[in-house]
């Protein structure tokens, strides 16, 4: 029996197609998204899935980094809003949910976005070093005439990766 497939699956699966394997080492896999109409990414590796977001359950005297929870096909889904750990401003609606992969099975983590997200295979030179840019911000890099921040999870994450039994560095 395999995988059900998910909206990631299937932008993976075109995007695959289209470039040469001798090129492949090079390059990264990215999952672009949006948050306060700004346009992120983070390694394919590091997003289980994409979904739409359902109904989400405010959580009593949560941070402000906590969106709320949603129900995940029986599983409780913690979504986070990233603009507040990114100092953006709120940005409304969101309406995806990018499912985080945090090396542990039965953690879900997830991460509220403005509309779908999409995969792209990107040159790893092409991607800059953000010295002056927020702590979870490793770099920037430019797609189809966007500017894309590429987050750095652990350091986004850390306050909550050890309650998470998260180890940091599978996350660098």
């Amino acid at each position: 029996m395999s995988a059900p497939e998910t909206a990631l699956t299937r932008l993976g699966a075109a995007e695959l197609a289209e470039e040469p394997e001798a090129s492949l080492a090079e390059q990264l896999r990215l999952v672009l998204f949006r948050l306060a109409d700004e346009w992120f990414a983070l390694p394919i590796a590091q997003v289980r899935e994409i979904q739409p977001l359902a109904e989400v359950t405010r959580v009593p005297n949560a941070p402000a980094q906590i969106l709320g929870i949603v129900n995940l096909r029986g599983h409780v889904l913690t979504l986070l809003t990233l603009e507040s750990l990114l100092g953006l401003p709120a940005a409304l609606p969101h309406t995806h949910a990018l499912i985080l992969d945090l090396g542990v099975p039965d953690l879900y983590v997830g991460v509220a976005t403005q509309g779908g997200a999409e995969v792209r295979r990107v040159a790893a030179s092409e991607i800059e070093s953000s010295p002056g840019g927020p702590g979870g911000l490793e770099g920037v890099l430019e797609v189809d005439g966007r500017v894309v921040g590429l987050l750095r999870l652990g350091r986004l994450l850390a306050p909550w990766l050890s309650e998470w039994g998260v180890e940091p560095t599978t996350l660098s």
